[in-house]
């Protein structure tokens, strides 16, 4: 049976993912991104904008993600006030140059 999200997805070339199972951590963080983008960028949006086409209010939401992503210092477990463009660029070194262990 064909979820009513996947008749949208497929033929725009989106890509459904899910939480790992039994990873809460994991699932935590998709939870609080989950929560954080309609908080902090529709609801406001919502209130300031009347959006007359889905490519506007996209072009807000590309700006907001940039902002997000690149600018914004945050405060959790794995960035520790470090922005996640930061926290992704220091795990992709770690796992280019993986320090070798003593035997």
């Amino acid at each position: 049976m064909i979820h009513m999200c996947e008749i949208f997805l497929e033929p725009n070339g989106i890509e459904h993912r899910t939480c790992k199972v039994g990873n809460t951590t994991y699932q935590w963080l998709c939870g609080k991104v989950n929560r954080t983008v309609p908080d902090e960028f529709f609801r406001t949006a919502f209130r300031k904008k009347f959006y007359d086409s889905l490519q506007a209010l996209q072009k807000d939401l590309d700006k907001w993600l940039h902002h997000y992503n690149y600018e914004r210092p945050h405060r959790g477990y794995h960035n520790k006030g470090r922005k996640p463009i930061e926290t992704f660029e220091m795990g992709k070194k770690r796992r280019e140059n993986p320090i070798k262990e003593a035997a």
